[in-house]
């Protein structure tokens, strides 16, 4: 029984061992999302600027019609 499990502590270790070697690549990876993510979260922010600028003329526009004065908002009042 010991050396049942004798050998899958070392299987274990071995399996580390191996993974262990893996870390320098997924390190980079990591880094490698950090940045794209850092990339994102700017052009995010510059969307975002784009879209709230009232000056910005491309993103809204002017609507057709009057507002009504106070009499006839009256008058649909008492209608409804």
């Amino acid at each position: 029984m010991i050396k049942i499990e004798i050998a899958e502590s070392e299987r274990k270790v071995k399996v580390a061992q191996e993974r262990l070697n893996d870390v320098p690549k997924y390190a980079e990876k990591v880094l490698d999302l950090q940045r794209q993510i850092q990339d994102v979260h700017v052009q995010e922010n510059e969307l975002s600027r784009q879209l709230e600028d009232p000056e910005n003329k491309e993103r809204w526009r002017e609507l057709e019609g009057e507002d009504p004065d106070e009499e006839a908002l009256d008058a649909k009042i008492s209608i409804i």
